[in-house]
């Protein structure tokens, strides 16, 4: 049962390593994902099994090849993060500092541990660093307001394999105190934290990703950094956009009906004062109404004239 537990463990960590490289091979594309993270598993990997190094003068073993083969793993994707995938890499998300990781573990691990060697320190650096490992990923999920969905199974794999190996060591802490391991038990515990605290927020799950921009390396799906340090969503094709973003979209779009209702009303007021009114258009285009006008105007001088006559007639008949 405990063998079982272990082994089924390890293939669930070797699985979510091997998914991890498949994708940065395939893609070329290591957006979302954390290089800090994947740098403390590199260390952990080499501290825990240093031993197969010392003893592999004296032959390989078999159990030598799957952790080997995790080595490798962690350090192909390393490689391929910060070299051949650097223009997608992320690193202004990736800022947590990993030194006040490793340092407080190192000091811990020589003051709690089953031997004073390198072999036993090392065993329990790793152990320690491993409970931390993943607050880098953590981090720079909280910073981007959502997840990869590579990043996403790549968690929810190192979560149930954890969860394997810490129901191993409660079975050995009950059934076989003997070959109990508190330090692994108690590292366990506080990783498994951290895993149901990225389970527990609802985060936004990426299902593609977009390639890097070629002139600034950003991810095109990446919230742009605007010049007030807000950050706009082009989250076109996964159609996912965050509160503040929405919020910022609807005060831009109010902004514009109000400008364009605006500019309406002044084309409509211009076009008004151009235009006359209808009734004065229909007098002035009326055929019959400029002959009457032309008429009267024609007859008012002869109107006149005959009137001065007959005043000067009578005029002279008085005289």
């Amino acid at each position: 049962m405990l063998i079982f537990l272990h082994r089924l463990g390890f293939c669930l960590l070797l699985a979510a390593k091997g998914i991890l490289l498949m994708r940065l091979l395939m893609k070329r594309n290591c957006a979302g994902i954390s290089g800090k993270t994947q740098l403390l598993y590199a260390i952990i990997f080499i501290a825990r099994y240093i031993d197969i190094f010392a003893n592999f003068s004296s032959g390989p073993e078999l159990t030598a090849l799957p952790k080997f083969t995790l080595i490798a793993l962690s350090y192909g994707i390393v490689l391929l993060m910060f070299f051949c995938c650097s223009e997608s890499y992320q690193i202004h998300h990736d800022k947590f500092r990993i030194d006040l990781l490793i340092v407080p573990c190192l000091v811990l691990s020589m003051l709690a541990n089953y031997g004073m060697n390198i072999v036993e320190v090392m065993w329990s650096f790793s152990v320690f660093l491993e409970s931390v490992a993943i607050l880098p990923q953590l981090y720079m999920i909280s910073k981007q307001k959502r997840v990869e969905s590579i990043v996403y199974h790549y968690i929810t794999l190192l979560a149930v394999s954890k969860m394997l190996l810490l129901i191993e060591g409660i079975y050995s802490q009950m059934y076989y105190v003997r070959y109990a391991d508190r330090i692994s038990l108690a590292a366990g515990i506080i990783q498994l934290m951290f895993y149901f605290d990225f389970f527990s927020n609802d985060l936004p799950l990426m299902s593609a990703v977009q390639p890097p921009c070629p002139t600034c390396g950003r991810s095109q799906d990446e919230p742009a950094e605007h010049g007030d340090g807000t950050n706009g969503v082009n989250d076109v094709e996964s159609g996912i956009m965050s509160r503040e973003a929405k919020e910022q979209e609807a005060l831009r779009s109010a902004a514009a009906a109000v400008a364009a209702a605006q500019g309406h009303s002044q084309e409509q007021h211009l076009m008004e004062e151009s235009c006359p009114p209808p009734y004065e258009a229909a007098v002035v285009l009326n055929p019959a109404t400029l002959l009457e006008s032309q008429k009267e105007e024609s007859t008012e001088p002869t109107v006149i004239a005959t009137e001065r006559e007959t005043k000067e007639s009578e005029v002279r008949v008085q005289a």
